[in-house]
C-alpha cells in the first residue's frame, strides 16, 4: 500500500467514526427551552399551571402570569441530557401540567415530571412519536427550592 493510501484509508475509517459519535453526543444534550419553551407559540402562552406534589396528592393550579413565568424561568435555562434508564428510587416528583392558549380557549400541551433535584420527564401532547416522554437528567446547578416554597404557600391558601 502506497503512503498517499494508507492516509486516505485511516482518513476515511476516522471519519466513519468520528461524525456518528459526534451526532450521538450532540443528540442528548439540550435544554428545557429548546424541548419545551420554544416549541410553544407566541400566541398561544401558558395560561394555567397545575402542580401536584407525589407526597401529598394535592393539586394546585396557578393562573397568575407572574408565578407561570418565575418557574418556566427557573427551568428555561436547565441543561438536560437524555438517559435511558434514569435512577429513580427514593426521590419525590411534581407533576407539572401545562395548558397554553388564551383565558377562554385553553388545551393541555405539556405535562411533566420533575423527580427532586435530578431527573425531569417531558411529555408533549401535541407529539405522538418515539421522542415524547423521554426522561433527562439535569445537568446544570437546578434549585427545585422555588416549587417547594410556591407549593407550600398555595396549598396553605386553598
Amino acid at each position: 500500500m502506497k503512503k498517499w493510501e494508507k492516509y486516505l484509508f485511516f482518513s476515511i475509517v476516522t471519519a466513519l467514526i468520528v461524525i456518528p459519535l459526534i451526532v450521538y453526543v450532540a443528540n442528548r444534550n439540550h435544554t428545557f427551552a429548546e424541548l419545551v419553551t420554544e416549541r410553544m407559540t407566541a400566541s398561544e402562552p401558558v395560561v394555567s399551571l397545575s402542580l401536584t406534589k407525589s407526597s401529598s396528592e394535592k393539586q394546585i393550579k396557578i393562573k397568575d402570569p407572574v408565578q407561570i413565568h418565575q418557574i418556566m424561568d427557573n427551568l428555561s435555562t436547565t441543561q438536560l441530557v437524555k438517559v435511558k434508564s434514569p435512577h429513580l428510587q427514593g426521590t419525590y416528583s411534581y407533576y407539572i401540567h401545562l395548558k397554553v392558549g388564551d383565558n377562554r380557549h385553553s388545551r393541555a400541551r405539556y405535562g411533566l415530571i420533575l423527580y427532586s433535584n435530578n431527573y425531569i420527564s417531558i411529555y408533549d401532547f401535541e407529539r405522538n412519536d418515539k421522542y415524547n416522554g423521554l426522561t433527562y437528567q439535569i445537568k446544570s446547578p437546578y434549585s427545585i427550592q422555588q416549587i417547594d416554597h410556591l407549593y407550600a404557600a398555595l396549598s396553605h391558601n386553598t
